[in-house]
């Protein structure tokens, strides 16, 4: 492990910058959007000021009685106004698992079959309403709601509440996963994909500094393979078995805080000689201007060369085949990249010069947004070097542009 990273741990897991009383929370109803374990405040800390960066009112408490660390977006004294927040917070947040805490203060839970906050309830600043410390006596008229503690989840329906024990998943673990920058270790916005090692089955994707639950397939095999593939970032790939992950070829990138696996990546930028190709920037059909969804990956590539300044690229066109055609393609001083239109220019060219033509709109594209041009290179292949053959289902991929790092 490098100097910087443990620097980075230590700060993640004992940082105490938002003024708050985490040790000793309210009575009443929480919010939760996130839970971590007793030894990981850091990253309850973190998340909360990821989604107050967000637009979001957060904070975080420590709750003795489930010796974790919830993130919670409100804070309510009665039962009924929490319940009716579930799905708005869910729908405005995109935590799509937000629930209700119910905590009655001391080191103590309500208990959760009526979610009534207990009888003794000496730490809160008023006690709820008669009325409202009963919930089952009126139960929401607004139709099915679901409220769920570490433990269990009421289900509540109109005129009617029971509740439902979930069994517990062994192959279930929360995971955390955190990138950075292997010269700066500054945290970098990359996911990852879990993978079942020998069927190939995708178990779900993640983004950096996102915690989420996983499940293993009771009939899979454990091993898991862990892959990020970001464009601008060397791929990578590590694996690990999902029921004992933690062993002497793993800890260098996984960590364990409580009931959370954390997984660390590296990650290194393209360096000379690397080729990468920009599989999400499409081309519209006989023209070398590109569909709109492209410019996504572009603002990536304009990102990458801004960061290293001095790194210079060489851009290379290919097509479906060798075919000559008519095609449309930038004139002069056009700055019109993602849509056909009358300044566009109408020539008639070989399959080369069309992948050329191509490559170069995304030179004018970078240029247009402040890379200097001698940092550019473009070249045209045409259909020399084909990946499929381009009578084939897959033969829409022959027509790319891939990025060389030349300097």
């Amino acid at each position: 492990m490098t100097y910087f990273r443990i620097i980075f741990l230590l700060v993640l897991c004992h940082s105490l910058s938002i003024a708050q009383d985490v040790k000793n929370p309210e009575a009443g109803y929480y919010m939760v959007v996130a839970a971590y374990g007793s030894s990981a405040e850091g990253y309850a800390q973190r998340f909360t000021e990821t989604m107050q960066a967000r637009g979001h009112e957060t904070s975080y408490a420590y709750f003795p009685v489930k010796k974790m660390y919830f993130v919670y977006t409100q804070y309510f004294k009665v039962y009924n106004a929490a319940i009716a927040e579930i799905n708005p917070t869910r729908s405005r947040t995109n935590v799509e698992d937000a629930w209700v805490y119910i905590y009655a203060g001391g080191g103590e839970v309500a208990e959760e079959k009526t979610g009534a906050p207990a009888e003794d309830q000496s730490n809160a600043e008023e006690q709820p309403a008669e009325e409202e410390k009963l919930p089952n006596e009126e139960i929401d008229k607004t139709g099915t709601e679901a409220v769920e503690s570490v433990d269990s989840i009421r289900i509540i329906t109109k005129n009617q509440e029971k509740e439902v024990i979930p069994e517990v998943n062994e192959n279930a673990k929360l995971i955390y996963f955190e990138a950075l920058d292997a010269r700066t270790q500054e945290p970098v916005e990359v996911s990852i994909e879990l993978k079942n090692s020998v069927s190939g089955r995708s178990l779900g994707e993640m983004a950096a500094r996102e915690t989420k639950k996983f499940v293993l397939p009771e009939d899979a095999s454990p091993t898991v393979q862990v892959s990020v593939n970001t464009f601008g970032w060397v791929a990578d790939a590590v694996y690990f078995d999902f029921d004992r992950p933690i062993n002497d070829s793993t800890d260098y990138f996984l960590r364990e805080q409580g009931d959370t696996l954390i997984i660390l990546f590296d990650m290194h930028r393209m360096r000379k000689g690397d080729v990468e190709v920009l599989y999400n920037v499409y081309f519209i059909p006989d023209a070398s201007l590109m569909r709109p969804v492209s410019e996504a990956q572009l603002i990536e590539l304009q990102s990458m060369l801004v960061e290293n300044e001095q790194m210079n690229i060489k851009l290379h066109g290919h097509t479906n085949g060798n075919a000559r055609g008519e095609y449309f393609r930038l004139s002069e001083e056009d700055t019109i990249f993602f849509a056909l239109n009358r300044q566009h220019e109408k020539t008639n060219g070989s399959a080369k010069q069309l992948s050329y033509d191509r490559a170069n709109t995304i030179k004018r594209y970078l240029v247009h947004h402040g890379i200097a041009e001698d940092r550019i290179e473009v070249v045209g292949w045409g259909g020399k070097r084909m990946i499929y053959d381009k009578m084939s289902k897959a033969a829409s991929r022959n027509i790319r542009v891939e990025v060389e790092i030349v300097e």
